[in-house]
């Protein structure tokens, strides 16, 4: 399925499956009459189209800026509303940035990696000016199919080690991006599951060895480092298929005492309502990556803030289209975090939320807010320590509402480059071990 939308008339109309959505439907992306995809994928091409390019699509652009064209690759099927919200944020960014009149044709991967490649090719052959990847199997299909077009990447969690960049400073070629991992997550993971959970003593690491970064050892070594001080065990859960999933959610539910730590990938991603099913039919509490898993019927979720990656993705484009170099804009790392507690799925699986949950982890700044049946903290920046005395001593809980008193201002701070090495540092070291 292919859907262009441009900013040319009052209306929206549906011509041989593409769809002209107006500027007052652009205002609103709730509004469009287009769907993405449920799994967590996507490519983007960005073309310009202002200027002496393509000025025929456009004669009213008088600013090289005001208008280009968008063609996102989502690799799943066409039915997640979450994934349509990040292509907004990017696209308003885009306009905030002079951008105005922005042209989207979608193509579906359907969570097949022998389809991502075939849709990142045709993508290079319409020769954009930018492409825009999400994911690393999304990632590698657009390097491998093009050393010349800039490439943008979002949710990726290494790129050193899956030889998308040279570097993290420098990443070189034509590849740059946004990474969707702290060397913390690991530990904050297998912190919060036995924080909900305090009986939970074999902790299953859920992840497709064809589609996890690094095979899946890259986020397992962060686990089993930080199982190292505790008494949990630490059990790899390799899966390929639904049917896999099935069987290994129901063998390891035999053990007693057990968790789950689902990883980020295509195939949990695309199968997370078969695998909220299974986990609460077993009874085995889960953690995801992403809060919108949670809001679907999870246990809780710790990670990455996708929306603010497309949004700091645009930025990049607008760089670029302005003459930078992709390969000369350093790798970043995310500043923005989320913990989302389904209570709930709490009360289904029989397990008691502590108020306290929060406080084990690292935040520099956060809206903290209570609505059934979803619990949700939203944190900006996870290097500055939640501290008691100063934050959550200026919180209080009143009839099942957490208030807290924040600072926002770290959110604005830099992060040190340093940090993001020391971070890459780590997963060296992991690589090293093999």
């Amino acid at each position: 399925m292919a859907a262009s939308i441009q900013g040319r008339s009052d209306v929206a109309e549906a011509d041989h499956g593409r769809l002209r959505l107006l500027p007052e439907a652009q205002s609103n992306p709730l509004q469009w009459p287009v769907r993405t995809a449920r799994g967590h994928e996507a490519a983007t091409i960005l073309d310009w189209v202002g200027g002496r390019r393509r000025r025929s699509l456009c004669r009213a652009c008088t600013d090289r800026r005001s208008c280009a064209t968008h063609r996102p690759l989502t690799p799943f099927a066409s039915t997640d509303s979450d994934t349509r919200g990040h292509l907004e944020v990017f696209r308003s960014e885009l306009a905030k940035l002079g951008w105005k009149d922005v042209q989207l044709d979608y193509r579906w991967g359907d969570g097949d990696p022998a389809r991502i490649r075939s849709r990142a090719k045709e993508l290079v052959e319409l020769k954009p000016d930018v492409l825009l990847g999400r994911s690393t199997p999304v990632a590698r299909a657009l390097s491998g199919e093009t050393r010349t077009i800039p490439i943008i990447f979002v949710v990726v969690s290494d790129p050193v080690g899956d030889r998308l960049v040279a570097s993290i400073a420098r990443p070189g070629g034509n590849v740059t991006g946004f990474t969707n991992v702290e060397a913390s997550l690991g530990g904050k993971w297998l912190g919060l599951l036995r924080e909900l959970a305090p009986t939970v003593t074999r902790a299953g690491i859920m992840f497709n060895p064809k589609t996890s970064p690094s095979g899946g050892s890259y986020y397992v070594h962060l686990i089993e480092d930080a199982a190292r001080s505790t008494t949990m065990k630490v059990v790899a859960m390799p899966v390929d298929d639904g049917a896999g999933i099935e069987r290994s959610i129901e063998s390891f539910a035999q053990g007693p005492n057990s968790g789950m730590v689902i990883l980020p990938d295509v195939l949990t991603t695309g199968h997370r309502d078969l695998i909220i099913r299974a986990s609460t039919r077993h009874k085995l509490p889960a953690i995801y990556a992403y809060r919108y898993i949670a809001a679907e019927g999870g246990l809780a979720s710790y990670g990455v803030d996708v929306g603010d990656l497309y949004r700091r993705a645009a930025i990049y484009a607008d760089r670029i289209l302005r003459g930078d170099k992709a390969g000369e804009l350093p790798v970043q790392a995310p500043v923005k975090f989320e913990l989302a507690i389904n209570l709930k799925a709490a009360r289904t699986l029989g397990l008691a939320v502590p108020p306290t949950c929060s406080r084990s982890l690292t935040m520099s700044s956060s809206d903290v807010r209570l609505t059934a049946p979803l619990f949700v903290i939203r944190s900006i920046g996870p290097r500055q320590r939640l501290d008691r005395q100063r934050r959550v001593g200026a919180a209080e809980v009143r009839h099942g509402r957490i208030l807290a008193d924040v600072d926002d201002a770290a959110a604005d701070r830099p992060r040190p480059r340093e940090m993001i090495e020391q971070r890459f540092a780590v997963a060296a070291s992991h690589r090293a071990r093999q």
